[in-house]
This record gives C-alpha cells, structure tokens and sequence, in this order.
C-alpha cells in the first residue's frame, strides 16, 4: 500500500488535483464570490468598486481623504484605477478579477521558481499548503477585489528577472510593484547594499516614468505636482497620528490599534482591555514595539552577513524578500488583512525547506511546524476585534522561522542543489553540443 503511494503515477494525479484545487480556490473568491452575492448585476463591486470612487474624488478635489480611510494609494495607482473606469465598472471589474486570478497563480509560479521548486515532482502539493498557511489573507483579498496580489506578483515577477540578470525589465515591475504599494521601496537599500547597481538604476527610471511622467500626462503639471504632494502629506501623517479608526473591528489591525484594544479603556469598547492605559503611553509602546521588530529584522540580516559561495543562490533571495516583505507590515498604520498576502513569500519558503531531504531533519520539523501553527491560527485564533493579535503572532512566527533557517545555512554548507534540479542539470550536459547546436538552427 505504501509503494503504491509513492509511485510516479499516483504523485502526478495529486500534483494536478492540487493546481486544480488552487484554480478551483482563485475562482470561487473572485467571479464566484461576486456571483453569489450579485454584485456583479448591482455594480457593488466591494473594494475595486470603493476605490474608484475614491480616485474619481481624489481626482475632483485633488485632495486626499484623511488617512485613516486606508486610501494611501499614489497618483499613478489612480489614473490606473480611472482608466480602467473609463471601460465601464462592470467590464472592468471582469478585467480586475482575470488579473488578480492569474496574479495570484503568477505568484505562486514565481515563488516555486525562486525556490528552485518549478521542477519538483510535487511542487502544485507544496503550493497548495503554502497558500493554504495564508489563506486567510488571500481570501479578503479576492473576495473583496482590493489587488494586493498584483502587487505581489509584480515584486515577485521582478525578483525572477532579477535572478535571470534582466536589470531593465527587473526595475520596471518592481517600479510597477510601488505603484500598488509603496512597501517594495524597502528592497532599493536592500539591492544597493548587494551592489546590484543596474537593478537600482533601471528602478529609479520606471520609478520616474511612473510617478512623474504618468500623472503629470493624466492630470497636468501643475495638477501632478499638487496631488503628489497630498499623497506625501496622508502618507507622512498617518506616522506620527493617534487618530486609529477603532469603530472598523476587522478592518483594520494595525499594531497600534491591536495595542489599543488590549491596554486602552475606549479603544474595543473596554470589553478586553487588560491594563487601562492612556492612548500616549500605548503609542509608546508601540513605538518600543516596532523597534524591536527592527531589531529582529537586523538580527536576521546579522546572521546572514558571512555570505557563503552560494549567497547567490535564489532561495536566499526568497528567503531575504520574505524578511524584508514582513519588515514594513507592523509599521503600517492601516494594516488591513489583505495585507497579508505577502507571507505567501514566508510560507512557501519554509516550505520549500522543509521538503527538502537535504536539510536537518530539526530544521524540516522546525519550518513545517510553524507554517502548520500560521494556518491554525489565522483559521482558528482570535476574531473581529482581536484577530489583529492573530497578525501580530503570523508574522511573529514567520519570521521566527526565516531567522531560524538563515542561521542554520550559515552554520552548514548553505543550500545544496534539490534532487530534481540535479537531474536536470545532468540532462542537459548529457546532450551533445553537436545537437545544440542543431536544434538551435533548426529552431533559428
């Protein structure tokens, strides 16, 4: 019975079925959850329909709403948003549910490929358990059209490319990546400081391309500049303000808030208010907060400074992008759970780690069981206005494991080629160099 288990065969049936499951998943929050609830006949298309409206108002006032609407969107993500308006909502919110379902399968072809999985006899399997760790977070994100996922699949997208020495190609999706968000301008220290110039230097184009070139064309210069301003200003007052939107209880779940409701009588109506603290000295501490998680990501980078002869390796990218995804996410002051669909980044690189036969099996153990804890506690952990304590621990525990894995390749060899790749490589120096050659002029 267990042979029959471990036949060729038997693998491929369940790789599929899982691709299936994953389509299947990406389907039924997308055009089917619209279905279900007629949005697609009411033209209440949730958060896609939200932001358009925003954007159209952003575009009528140039001014930006108060922070706390969670409306922090750049110039050059409305006129994407008008644009695509321009079709009318319900044929593009069609066109924005196509786009999230192949981003989010974009995402995972990306991340399997980074972690050297794109071969594995059971890569769709390994997948499927990544994603289902953070289910939770793509599940608001299709359900309610918002697009973190494409804004995942762009950073992603340039992180293959970046690996493939494609610098200009690179820098325009990770520009492409801070139009949805700005979280991705965390990875410009982070290539400068691994000298890839080219990648910086091509970001820094498309970056201007983007932000200057794009609205100053929509809206005209002197219109541009004012509303980059507004958007500069929202975004540096939601760093420094009190003013947190507790009436949103699954909304928003933000460290600052999450702190609010534990240790502040108002903040969550007192019902789980443990210390009755002042709404200053829980900004404080949230201030203390953030500083350690600093220090942990400075921790993470410290183990990692004796770069081995296979630092180069596109795990190790993974495994950086993972640290650097979940660095800024505590810092957000309207962290909402949508947000969370970059831990996709953490959750298929431990993973990938634990199914692979060349680690310790500690550390298989180690990273498995904490991609099992995230999925248990964001399906099963707290709700409504405690679920930003779920956040908290999700990403607490996911980079508990990055750091863990870092530490244990620099104490080892570092990575060691997967079987599959091994093979595959053996494959292709086994071709004589005649046949190349000729399959290349054939081809030509």
């Amino acid at each position: 019975m267990n042979r029959f288990f471990l036949v060729p065969g038997f693998l491929t049936v369940v790789n599929r079925m899982c691709f299936c499951a994953i389509v299947f998943y990406t389907m039924w929050y997308t055009i089917g959850f619209q279905i279900r609830h007629q949005s697609l006949t009411s033209q209440d298309l949730l958060d896609y329909a939200l932001n358009y409206e925003r954007s159209r108002l952003v575009m009528q006032q140039l001014a930006y709403p108060p922070w706390s609407s969670g409306f922090l969107y750049p110039p050059p993500n409305i006129v994407l948003r008008l644009t695509l308006g321009d079709l009318g909502l319900r044929v593009s919110g069609v066109l924005w549910m196509v786009l999230l379902m192949g981003a989010t399968l974009a995402c995972i072809a990306f991340a399997l490929s980074l972690m050297r999985l794109s071969h594995h006899p059971a890569k769709y399997v390994l997948a499927l358990f990544a994603l289902s760790a953070v289910e939770y977070f793509f599940e608001w994100d299709l359900k309610y059209l918002n697009g973190n996922v494409l804004y995942l699949a762009s950073l992603l997208g340039s992180l293959v490319l970046i690996e493939q020495r494609k610098a200009i190609h690179a820098g325009f999706w990770l520009a492409a990546s801070m139009v949805f968000k700005v979280y991705s301008v965390v990875f410009l220290p982070y290539f400068l400081l691994t000298r890839q110039y080219d990648v910086c230097l091509a970001t820094f184009v498309w970056l201007a391309l983007f932000f200057l070139a794009v609205p100053i064309a929509y809206f005209g210069l002197e219109d541009a500049m004012g509303l980059t301003e507004a958007w500069i200003r929202t975004v540096l007052s939601s760093g420094h303000s009190m003013n947190v939107p507790l009436e949103l209880a699954a909304y928003v779940m933000s460290w600052h808030k999450t702190l609010l409701i534990l240790l502040n009588s108002t903040a969550g109506k007192g019902i789980f208010n443990i210390l009755d603290l002042s709404q200053e000295q829980v900004l404080a501490l949230t201030r203390g907060a953030q500083g350690l998680w600093a220090f942990l990501v400075a921790v993470y980078f410290w183990v990692s400074v004796k770069r081995s002869q296979v630092a180069e390796d596109s795990r190790t990218l993974l495994l950086d992008a993972g640290t650097l995804t979940l660095f800024v996410l505590p810092f957000s002051p309207a962290l909402q759970p949508h947000h969370g669909v970059v831990m996709l980044i953490s959750a298929m690189a431990l993973i990938g780690v634990a199914s692979d036969p060349h680690q310790s099996t500690g550390l298989r153990w180690s990273t498995g069981c904490i991609v099992l804890t995230c999925y248990i506690e964001l399906q099963f952990g707290p709700s409504l206005m405690l679920r930003g304590v779920g956040m908290m621990a999700t990403t607490l525990l996911f980079m508990a494991g990055l750091i863990l894995v870092r530490a244990c390749l620099r104490a080892s060899e570092g990575w060691k080629v997967p079987l599959h790749s091994q093979r595959a490589d053996e494959t292709r120096r086994a071709i004589p160099a005649s046949a190349v050659i000729k399959i290349n002029s054939s081809a030509g």
